[in-house]
């Protein structure tokens, strides 16, 4: 028998109201707390990866944040759920490493790190709750095939990618054990792949923990037909979304500084100082067999293990340069590896940041690497005004930023699914900037600004992935043909691919115009076959 629980408001289910605005008592014993410094070299991505860290070793940091992810988290809400402030909330970036106890958890220091934005940025909010659009789970109407489970401990749903020969793929959510409140909270995590804007609720009405299976087609795809949507697999077990205003926790900045009040920089070098040589506890590295399957796994019990992969993507995560274009060297660089290495101190997720260093170390070691950076002259552009623009002037208070729609809103091409950035109160110079962390592989040092147009803008901007847009290109050069057939509105490639050149240029009024200028490449002067053996 289904179970029905009592019928609570939707707020309650899901949410304690705040507490009231007041300075709490946990502070964190010492914190160093600056603007980020920008990454050397690296790939642009890196210098907009936002990490907020796990407290470990009595240490709790976070690199990278805007202002609104460090209330976000400081106050456990989503960050659309934090409104009001200065136009920069979502621009400039921090870093802070705290000293906690061992024993601290996320939970513990998220009042600390509210003391600590009240006290180093005068912080100031309204914790309120107000009408937010959202999605309300319930029954369709029809039968419910929901299987009742043993439990109801999961958490999420698993995940599982399956080839599919009308659409490509489809992904299929294997749910067991899964109450309606936590695969409401999973749908708010992840809404891109179901092609749903903010968050869900659970108003269904059930108790306890079901099993079930989901199969559609995620709606980035979904949206070039074939395939079901994530809308047909609620139905099919007899749930569905229903578009509601919702009350729900927010956050309203009233006040905040842009730049934080100076560290105590005797009591910052007795509490962090520098760590020994990152390394891994145990690796091993070996040629690859022929015809191996390329993959990279990252695991949160910190084991890495990548199989097949060449040298030149090892080189790349061990030093990050803009793209591969920038490690130049030997042909051995196509060499393929396989490695596992296990990292013992720290219980995160791995990611490049900190892999890196332990990576740099290992290659060196046993491949005898030698590289260096060196200045190159490089292919470069600047973003340039043509005669008649078309911006439209922006409200000096609203935020500032370029964030992508959701998928389902997003166009698609005849050549598949396009890239779209919504730009809000943007200045030329800082959309400029912009341009190399959403171009991938097409820009290999940063855009220059020579447009000349001051002031603030709204706009938007739709192309299509560069990576798609290289392969399409790479293809039809093979072929030996100029274009396919097809063709989208308003692109010039048969294809119907919109390159980022041409959507600045038709959709903004303005160009990018290439140019030589000096740019970073790492130089590859010596690497040895084999690895050495381990001692």
């Amino acid at each position: 028998m289904l179970r029905v629980a009592p019928a609570v408001g939707l707020v309650v289910l899901l949410y304690v109201p705040l507490a009231g605005q007041s300075t709490p008592a946990a502070k964190f014993e010492v914190a160093d707390v600056h603007s980020s410094v920008p990454v050397e070299n690296g790939p642009p991505a890196l210098a907009t990866a936002v990490r907020i860290g796990v407290p470990h070793d009595g240490r709790y940091e976070i690199r990278r944040a805007t202002m609104v992810d460090l209330v976000r988290t400081a106050y456990g809400v989503e960050a659309d759920k934090v409104v009001g402030g200065p136009h920069w909330l979502e621009m400039d970036r921090f870093d802070i490493v705290a000293k906690v106890a061992p024993s601290a958890s996320r939970d513990t220091v998220k009042p600390m790190l509210q003391a600590l934005l009240a006290e180093r940025f005068g912080l100031v909010v309204r914790e309120e709750i107000k009408p937010v659009a959202a999605h309300a789970l319930t029954r369709s109407g029809g039968e419910l095939r929901l299987k009742e489970g043993a439990n109801s401990t999961a958490t999420a749903c698993q995940q599982n990618i399956q080839t599919n020969g009308a659409s490509g793929l489809s992904l299929i959510m294997t749910c067991r054990g899964m109450s309606m409140v936590a695969l409401a909270e999973q749908l708010t995590r992840s809404p891109s792949l179901m092609g749903i804007t903010g968050p869900v609720v659970d108003a269904t009405g059930l108790a306890g923990g079901y099993d079930f299976d989901l199969q559609f087609v995620p709606a980035v795809l979904a949206a070039n037909g074939g395939g079901q949507t994530f809308a047909q697999a609620l139905a099919n077990v007899g749930l569905k979304l229903e578009s509601r205003d919702v009350p729900l926790p927010t956050i309203t900045v009233e006040r905040v500084n842009q730049t934080p009040t100076a560290n105590d920089a005797a009591a910052v070098a007795a509490a962090f100082p520098p760590p020994p040589p990152q390394e891994f506890e145990v690796a091993e590295i070996k040629r690859a067999a022929p015809g191996g399957q390329p993959g990279i796994q990252g695991q949160q019990t910190g084991q890495l293990r990548l199989t097949a992969v060449p040298l030149r993507i090892l080189i790349g995560l061990a030093w990050n340069p803009p793209n591969e274009a920038s490690i130049v060297g030997p042909r051995t660089l196509d060499n393929t590896f396989d490695l596992i290495a296990k990292v013992s101190v720290n219980p995160q997720p791995l990611d490049q940041e900190v892999v890196g260093p332990m990576l740099q170390k290992l290659l060196i070691e046993r491949l005898n690497l030698k590289v260096r950076w060196e200045e190159r002259p490089v292919k470069g552009y600047s973003l340039v005004a043509d005669k008649n623009h078309k911006l439209v002037k922006a409200d000096p208070a609203s935020r500032t930023h370029c964030v992508a729609p959701p998928a389902a809103s997003r166009p698609v091409a005849a050549g598949g699914p396009m890239q779209t950035l919504n730009c809000q109160n943007m200045t030329m110079g800082e959309f400029a900037a912009q341009l190399q962390r959403v171009g991938g592989n097409f820009f290999q040092v940063p855009v220059l600004d020579e447009t000349g147009i001051e002031g603030r803008w709204d706009f938007t901007i739709s192309f299509s992935p560069p990576g798609l847009a290289e392969a399409l290109a790479s293809a039809r050069a093979a072929a030996g043909a100029p274009g396919g057939g097809g063709g989208g509105a308003g692109a010039s490639d048969p294809t119907g691919v919109m390159t980022i050149e041409e959507a600045i240029d038709r959709q903004m009024g303005l160009k990018l115009r290439a140019r030589q200028r000096p740019g970073p490449v790492l130089v590859v002067d010596y690497v040895e076959d084999k690895p050495t053996p381990i001692n």
